[in-house]
């Protein structure tokens, strides 16, 4: 898709008063543009970001003491395990 600088202008717009927070009828309203063009950018706008952002970092995991138990699977792996009687165990 080919755009102009007004097109690139209204993109920008769009994609500020967006990130304000502001619905698709508020942005359509604010730049006098009909809804179903905003609603169509906005829809571009967040198939972009959704395709160029990386996955997140994971800043942790935590799990259930004795989360193998009952598990078929083979070896430690590495993977501290301290079985509990309360019945807790297996839990993850």
């Amino acid at each position: 898709m080919t755009r102009n600088g007004s097109d690139d202008d209204l993109i920008a717009r769009v994609r500020e008063l967006r990130a304000t927070g502001s619905s698709p009828k508020e942005i359509a309203r604010a730049l006098d543009v009909r809804p179903s063009v905003v609603a169509r950018m906005v829809r571009e706008l967040g198939a972009h970001q959704v395709a160029t952002r990386g996955e997140p970092e994971v800043v942790g995991c935590w799990v259930s003491s004795g989360w193998s138990t009952d598990l078929t699977v083979d070896g430690d792996r590495g993977w501290p395990d301290v079985a509990r009687d309360d019945g807790t165990s297996g839990l993850a």
